[in-house]
């Protein structure tokens, strides 16, 4: 009998223990982490990506085109142009020069959604 996300989701909230929640989090933060790397690892130069999962939070939804990336120590940083709309909603919470039509942002790759 395998496991449903509801019956997970109901034993932890009416079974589980103090120290079965502080497993469950544990390893949900261990699959997070390889969700994160792995996508981290789809990122490529050319791709169109939608950010997500950011701070600051005007960041989340910006798209833009991949131009570069690159290994910084142990994280995978994406230099995204970003796309006319989003460099306008950027420049809402940024001051960017008003002449500028795409602007450029480095983020973690893991924060890019490929579209």
């Amino acid at each position: 009998m395998s496991a449903t996300l509801a019956s997970v989701i109901n034993f932890i909230l009416n079974q589980a223990d103090e120290d079965g929640v502080h497993k469950v989090f544990a390893a949900a933060n261990q699959r997070i982490e390889t969700l994160r790397n792995a996508r981290a690892a789809e990122v490529t130069k050319g791709m169109v990506v939608r950010l997500f999962d950011l701070r600051p939070g005007f960041l989340n939804g910006l798209e833009g085109e991949v131009e570069e990336v690159k290994r910084k120590r142990k994280q995978i940083i994406a230099t995204v142009l970003l796309d006319e709309r989003s460099t306008t909603e950027y420049s809402f919470h940024r001051e960017i020069p008003s002449e500028t039509k795409r602007h450029r942002v480095r983020v973690p790759a893991s924060t890019c959604k490929v579209l």
